[in-house]
């Protein structure tokens, strides 16, 4: 006698209300919503979405390219799109080229600059 067949049926028959039951309970992928309290603020750059973590790495490795620059300890917080530069330079010129870097990486919409001279 071969059970394969009555196994299967079994198997099928308990299994399938199983199966439904379950489908039933994951929420559909439209319900789920994303947790806005992040510290990481999404906005559209370009018409994609840009993160303040991306902005802020990106501007850090533009200023990291610059030889002139890349030696100086330089703070970067992005919030919204708006960059916050911090530390100490030597020169004036060297403020100026690091706000002008900053401006001009993508998905920075304004720079407040509080970097200082070294005495």
């Amino acid at each position: 006698m071969n059970i394969q067949p009555q196994f299967s049926q079994i198997l099928r028959r308990s299994l399938i209300p199983v199966l439904a039951v379950l489908l039933c309970t994951v929420p559909p992928v439209s319900a789920q919503t994303k947790d806005t309290t992040s510290v990481d603020i999404t906005r559209q750059v370009d018409g994609t979405p840009a993160l303040d973590t991306d902005v802020t790495n990106r501007v850090k490795s533009a200023i990291a390219m610059d030889n002139a620059l890349s030696g100086f300890d330089i703070g970067v917080v992005t919030t919204k799109g708006d960059v916050h530069l911090t530390g100490s330079v030597d020169t004036q010129l060297q403020i100026n080229q690091l706000v002008a870097i900053t401006r001009d990486v993508e998905g920075v919409k304004s720079v407040k600059d509080e970097l200082k001279l070294k005495p």
